[in-house]
């Protein structure tokens, strides 16, 4: 039931959401978080990523 009140009240559909409602115009942005070498240099290993200084994409803990 909630999922259902969730879909029907959504500001996403088309024509809802509130009048003149805006992005907040500021965003909120994390310091770079070290990551550790081993469990990276095996992700890359078991994936097929190659040893570069990018993060892939798809690294389970990435920023």
């Amino acid at each position: 039931m909630t999922l259902l009140r969730a879909a029907l009240t959504s500001p996403f559909k088309r024509g809802g959401g509130r009048p003149g409602a805006a992005l907040p115009a500021d965003r909120a942005i994390r310091p770079p978080a070290p990551v550790a070498p081993g469990p990276l240099a095996a992700y890359r290993r078991i994936c097929g990523f190659p040893d570069t200084d990018e993060l892939p994409l798809t690294y389970p803990h990435g920023r």
